[in-house]
């Protein structure tokens, strides 16, 4: 199995960084896209601008970049930061 680290599974520090919308592929994977969406707010439910997300997904084989050498590197990964 994976080790488990404070980071989750298969985090790999250093992908690409966009702000407010990112795709997340290099253009050349199979299968379906798939739309992620979501907010982060603070405890009173008020939208922060400017937060750090970092997403990481794995291929429609089950692979995950870094660790899957058929893949190009940060393939599915990037670290977004939110809009308002």
């Amino acid at each position: 199995g994976t080790p488990r680290t404070i980071e989750g599974p298969l985090y790999v520090a250093g992908a690409p960084e966009a702000d407010g919308f990112a795709r997340l592929d290099d253009e050349a994977t199979d299968g379906e896209t798939m739309w992620l969406t979501g907010q982060v707010r603070d405890v009173d439910g008020t939208p922060i601008a400017g937060a750090k997300v970092e997403i990481w997904h794995a291929n429609s084989q089950g692979g995950y970049s870094f660790f899957d050498p058929s893949q190009s590197e940060y393939n599915l990964r990037r670290t977004i930061y939110t809009d308002s």
